[in-house]
C-alpha cells in the first residue's frame, strides 16, 4: 500500500512515533505533508536530536517548511554522540563545514524550545570550532524555559583533564549556564548532572538527582541536597579515574527526607549513611574492602542491590564479603572480577548467596564455582569469558520446580563434567535446556522464549531506566 492510500488519522497516529530525519523524509510527498504536521504542529513525542548528521538543519534548510512553528518536547545538543559510545564525527566533511552543520542544527532546535520539558546536552569535546556559539545561543534562550521538567548536563570528561586558560573558560561557562537554568527553570523535577566545578544548590522543586561527583563535591552534598525538601530518589555515582570508590569524610544524613524511597550509590563511599526506614538501598563498590565497609553493615536490610566490580582482582573463596553472606538475602548481587575462585579454592555459592532472588558472576578469567546442596534462585546468570569449573557441595543438588529458576550460562570453555552434570539435574527436574556448543551458551528455562540475551535488569529504582519502568517518568530520556 503507497503513502497515498493511507488515512490521515493514521498518518496522524504515525507522526507521533517519528524522528526528526523520518519525518523529514515523509514530509516530501504532498499527499501526506498535511496529516503528518498537523500532529507535529500539536507538539507530538518528536525528540531533536541535534547530532553530527546536522538533521535538525534538514528542516532549516527548507524541507520541512510546514513544520515553522513546531514546538519540541524534548531538546538533545551536544558536541558529541549523545549515546555516550563514542564522538560522533563526520568523515566526509572538513572541521569547519562540520562545525557549520552541527551550529545550524543547534540554532534550529534552539528556536523551537520554548516549550521544551526535556533538555540533554552533552559537552565532551570543547575544542570544537562552534562550541562557544552554542553557549552564547542557550544563553539567550534560558529564560524560555519557563516548563523544563528535566534537565541532563554532561560535561565534566573534559573539564578536569588539564589547567589550560581554554578549559578553564568552558568550565566558567557551564557553569554560569547551569545555574542560569536552574533559575529560569521553575518546575524542574529531575536533574541528571555531570560536571567538574563545584555542585549549585538544588531548587526546591527537584525530586529526583542523579549525579557523578568526585571527591572535592562528596564535601559539599549535605548542604546541596538539603535545598530539595521534597526529594524521592537519589543517584550518586563516584568518579576516580579507577575502580576505586570516591571516599569522604562527610556523613550524609537523608533520614529528614520523609519522601525519599531509592538511594543509590556508586562508586561513592562517605563516612556515614543515614536514609529513611522505608527507603532502599542499592550499592556499587570496586573491591570486596569497600564491600565490609561498615557503612554498608549498618544498612544491611534496608539493601535490595548489591554490585561488586573489581575488573582487576581474583575474588577468592575467604574473599567473599560478609554482607553477602547474611541472612535474609539481598534481592539481586552481582559480582564482576578478574577471575574467581582456582582448582582448590572455588568460590562457594552457599549461605544467603544460594537464595538471593538474581544473582549474576562474571568473570573476565576462570572461573571456579561450587554449587549448593540447595537453592532458591530465581535466576542464576553465569558469564565465564575464559573456562568455567562448576563443582558440588554434595551428592546432589536440589533445584525447585514452583517456581523453576532460570539458568544463563555463557562459557569460554568447559573444565571436567561439572556443567553437563548440572545440565542432567535440569533434565531429571523437568526444566528445558537450550545448549548451543557454537556460541558457547546454555539456557535452562521453564518455557523459554529464545532470546539469547540474559534478562537482567536494574533494580536500584532511582535511575532513569527504573524511574520510567515504573511509571514514574513517562517522557524522559533512557
Amino acid at each position: 500500500m503507497s503513502s497515498a492510500v493511507l488515512p490521515t488519522d493514521v498518518w496522524s497516529h504515525v507522526a507521533g512515533f517519528l524522528n526528526v530525519k523520518d519525518a523529514a523524509r515523509l514530509s516530501g510527498e504532498s499527499s501526506v505533508r498535511q496529516a503528518l504536521f498537523s500532529m507535529l504542529g500539536r507538539r507530538s513525542r518528536l525528540h531533536c536530536k541535534a547530532r553530527g548528521q546536522a538533521e535538525a538543519s534538514l528542516w532549516s534548510a527548507g524541507v520541512c517548511r510546514s513544520a515553522a512553528n513546531l514546538q519540541l518536547h524534548c531538546v538533545c545538543l551536544g558536541t558529541g554522540d549523545l549515546s555516550g559510545r563514542h564522538p560522533l564525527q563526520l568523515t566526509r566533511a572538513r572541521p569547519r563545514e562540520r562545525a557549520k552543520k552541527l551550529h545550524l542544527g543547534h540554532v534550529w532546535a534552539l528556536q523551537r524550545w520554548g516549550e521544551a520539558r526535556v533538555l540533554q546536552m552533552r559537552f565532551q569535546s570543547s575544542g570544537d570550532y562552534h562550541q562557544s556559539l552554542i553557549m552564547a545561543h542557550l544563553m539567550r534562550a534560558v529564560p524560555h524555559l519557563s516548563n523544563l521538567d528535566g534537565l541532563m548536563l554532561d560535561c565534566h570528561s573534559y573539564a578536569e583533564m588539564c589547567d589550560h586558560p581554554l578549559w578553564e573558560r568552558m568550565l566558567l561557562r557551564e557553569a554560569a549556564l547551569l545555574m542560569n537554568i536552574l533559575l529560569h527553570a521553575a518546575s524542574l523535577r529531575v536533574l541528571q548532572l555531570a560536571c567538574g566545578f563545584p555542585l549549585p544548590v538544588m531548587p526546591p522543586t527537584l525530586q529526583h538527582i542523579m549525579l557523578s561527583v568526585n571527591s572535592n563535591q562528596v564535601e559539599d552534598l549535605p548542604y546541596i541536597l538539603g535545598a530539595a525538601p521534597d526529594l524521592r530518589s537519589l543517584v550518586l555515582s563516584g568518579r576516580s579515574g579507577c575502580s576505586q570508590s570516591v571516599k569522604g569524610r562527610v556523613h550524609l544524613d537523608l533520614a529528614k527526607h520523609r519522601s525519599l524511597t531509592a538511594v543509590a550509590m556508586a562508586n561513592v563511599l562517605p563516612a556515614a549513611l543515614r536514609i529513611p526506614e522505608l527507603c532502599q538501598l542499592s550499592v556499587k563498590v570496586g573491591s570486596t574492602e569497600e564491600a565490609n565497609s561498615k557503612v554498608w553493615l549498618l544498612l544491611r536490610e534496608q539493601i535490595v542491590a548489591f554490585h561488586i566490580e573489581d575488573p582487576v582482582s581474583r575474588l577468592r573463596h575467604f574473599d567473599l564479603p560478609k554482607i553477602l553472606l547474611m541472612a535474609p538475602p539481598i534481592q539481586q548481587v552481582e559480582l564482576n572480577f578478574c577471575a574467581i575462585g582456582w582448582d582448590r579454592g572455588p568460590v562457594p555459592l552457599a549461605c544467603a548467596l544460594a537464595h538471593v532472588p538474581r544473582l549474576l558472576i562474571r568473570s573476565r578469567g576462570e572461573m571456579h564455582l561450587m554449587m549448593p546442596e540447595t537453592c532458591s534462585w530465581k535466576s542464576l546468570i553465569i558469564k565465564a569469558e575464559s573456562s568455567l569449573h562448576l563443582t558440588y557441595q554434595g551428592d546432589t543438588m536440589y533445584i525447585p520446580t514452583q517456581p523453576a529458576p532460570t539458568f544463563v550460562i555463557r562459557y569460554g570453555g568447559v573444565y571436567a563434567v561439572g556443567l553437563w552434570r548440572l545440565l542432567m539435574l535440569l533434565s531429571k527436574r523437568c526444566i528445558e535446556c537450550w545448549h548451543d556448543e557454537r556460541v558457547r551458551m546454555t539456557i535452562a528455562v521453564r518455557s523459554w522464549q529464545g532470546e539469547l540475551d540474559y534478562p537482567w535488569t536494574c533494580a536500584c529504582g532511582a535511575c532513569c531506566a527504573c524511574l520510567k519502568r515504573t511509571g514514574r517518568l513517562t517522557h524522559l530520556w533512557g
